[in-house]
Order: structure tokens, then C-alpha cells, then sequence
């Protein structure tokens, strides 16, 4: 399969964030290639910094995508040792927020969502999500097809060895796509993904993902990575969008709606205008949402008159 290539930009060109931003907005992931050269992580993390840092660290290991195994719990050092065996394949140290637990290897890293104008750092520092993960994976290992949590946008900096990312679009029910093995033979031509495009990345580039971009990523090497993900212009509506989709009032008028259909006719009509008035009721405060966020669009407008 002729794989599209994902468009690339260097680290030293002129008007790299605008290109950035643009690539975001129109959906389209994009790889730094060398943004990440100058971090210290590419330099230092060897496996006997790693296991002098944080070795000691429990971790919680995913079982990599295919692998016939339960998830389990080690320390760092003990699955840095897993490489020489035939384990290897079988976990991936994922999303592991490692910051918390090691902050001293935050020194090492750069937080590139200040650079790409996370809004969340709007937030009073209390109540910033912490979004900032590690990934280390021993060759062979991969993940399932996903898109990034809370319709956030992601940067991925690989500070050590070869990670191959794949993107596709679905077709029909993306919740499909979750079992398909982006890296076997059945993902060409499979009925569920059309549109595949893919980038590998070695130490040192930065790959990023737009919001609601199905993506999976397989390990060429022992690789080490960080994530971030952020909320920025481009993918807002779809941050919000994720939190009313898990919202419990619109699960409730869809279960209700199912058992008033089964009631009796001289039951319905009473359970029926109950519901209209709960979901006009509901509209009315999105209006009243809407009312608001233009309050913040005239705000916006008067700012950029005064300029």
C-alpha cells in the first residue's frame, strides 16, 4: 500500500506556529522535524538515567494491542529489563503522568502547549487537568486505533529511538475502527478506514495530532515518548462537544423516551409532555449558553478595534 506521507515543517521556518495553528484548524496532522533536538530528555534518557531516576517507580503496563495478556503492575527499571525477552512485545508503559511522580525529569522536557496557546493554562493552576504523559515502549509494541481524550488537540516528542504513527478516516461506525490493527495486513483496503496517511519519527522530531484525528502508533525501537495534549480556537467546540456527549440529562431523555414508547396510550400523553418540557428546558439554557459566548465575541471585537 502507497502510504500518504503527513506534511512536514522544519524547525527553523519562518512562521513554523502559523503553519502549526493552520494544520489544526483544517484537521491535518503535521511533524516538527528537529523541534525537539535541543531538549535535554533527547540527551540524557538512557536506560541507566531512567532507572537512576525514577527505576523504583510502579507503573501500571498496558497490554500492547493484540497481546494475549491481563495488564499488570512493575517498576520501571523491571520492565526496561523486559527488552532482552520474549515478553517485550507483550506491554507498553502508557499514559503514564509522570510528572507528578518525577519532577524532576519535567526539566527535561518542554511543555509545548504554552507555546501552541493552550487555553487551559487560562485556568487558575488548581484547576488545570494535568495532561502531560510518558510512553515507553520495547520494539513491536503498538496501540489500538483512538482519538485523543476530552476533544483535545496532542504533541508527541520523541526523545529516544523510532515510533511509526498511522491516521486514517472512518467509515461508518468509528467504534470499529478500536479493533482494527493499524499495522497488520488487514488494514488495507479495510471496509472501515479509507484515507490512511503515516509519518515515522525519530529522537528529537514533534508530531501534531488535531482533535477527533483517529491515529495509532507502533514502536520501531525501544522508544520513549512524551505527550501533551490542549485545548486551543480550533478544537474548543469540540472539548465542549465531548463533555455533552458524556452528559447524564441527555442519556436520560434518550432512556426515557425508550420506555414511554412502551407504555400505554392512556399513559404516554402525561410522560410525553413531562420530556417536552424537561428537553425545551434544556434548549433554552443552551440558548442561554449561546447569549453568553457572544457577549465574549463582542468583548473580542472591541479588543481587536482598539488595536
Amino acid at each position: 500500500m502507497n502510504w500518504i506521507q503527513v506534511p512536514e515543517v522544519s524547525a527553523d521556518a519562518v512562521g513554523r506556529k502559523a503553519t502549526i495553528s493552520e494544520a489544526m484548524r483544517r484537521r491535518t496532522p503535521i511533524v516538527g522535524r528537529g523541534f525537539g533536538d535541543s531538549l535535554p530528555a533527547v540527551h540524557k534518557w538512557s536506560d541507566a538515567f531512567l532507572r537512576s531516576q525514577v527505576g523504583h517507580r510502579e507503573v501500571e503496563l498496558s497490554p500492547s494491542f493484540g497481546a494475549s495478556v491481563r495488564p499488570r503492575v512493575a517498576t520501571v527499571a523491571d520492565y526496561l529489563r523486559l527488552a532482552s525477552t520474549p515478553q517485550a512485545t507483550d506491554w507498553y508503559l502508557t499514559d503514564w503522568n509522570f510528572g507528578s511522580e518525577a519532577p524532576s525529569l519535567l526539566e527535561d522536557v518542554a511543555d509545548l502547549s504554552h507555546e501552541l496557546g493552550d487555553w487551559l493554562k487560562a485556568l487558575d493552576s488548581a484547576r488545570q487537568p494535568d495532561l502531560l504523559w510518558m510512553y515507553i515502549g520495547h520494539e513491536g509494541t503498538k496501540g489500538p486505533m483512538h482519538v485523543d481524550n476530552l476533544g483535545t488537540s496532542a504533541w508527541l516528542s520523541v526523545v529516544r529511538g523510532t515510533k511509526l504513527v498511522r491516521f486514517c478516516t472512518p467509515v461508518g461506525l468509528s467504534r470499529r475502527l478500536r479493533e482494527l490493527d493499524a499495522f497488520g495486513p488487514e488494514a488495507e483496503g479495510h471496509e472501515s478506514a479509507t484515507g490512511w496517511s503515516e509519518v515515522c519519527l525519530q529522537a528529537g522530531d514533534v508530531l501534531f495530532i488535531p482533535s477527533g484525528v483517529w491515529h495509532a502508533a507502533c514502536n520501531r525501537t525501544l522508544c520513549v515518548s512524551v505527550t501533551g495534549n490542549y485545548v486551543a480556537g480550533h478544537n474548543i467546540a469540540a472539548h465542549r462537544a465531548h463533555y455533552l456527549r458524556g452528559y447524564r440529562g441527555f442519556q436520560m431523555i434518550e432512556g426515557k423516551l425508550i420506555r414511554v414508547a412502551e407504555l400505554p396510550d392512556t399513559e404516554r400523553v402525561a410522560s410525553l409532555d413531562d420530556l417536552a418540557e424537561g428537553v425545551e428546558l434544556l434548549a433554552s439554557a443552551l440558548d442561554d449558553e449561546r447569549a453568553f459566548l457572544r457577549q465574549f465575541s463582542r468583548r473580542i471585537e472591541a479588543l481587536r478595534n482598539g488595536l
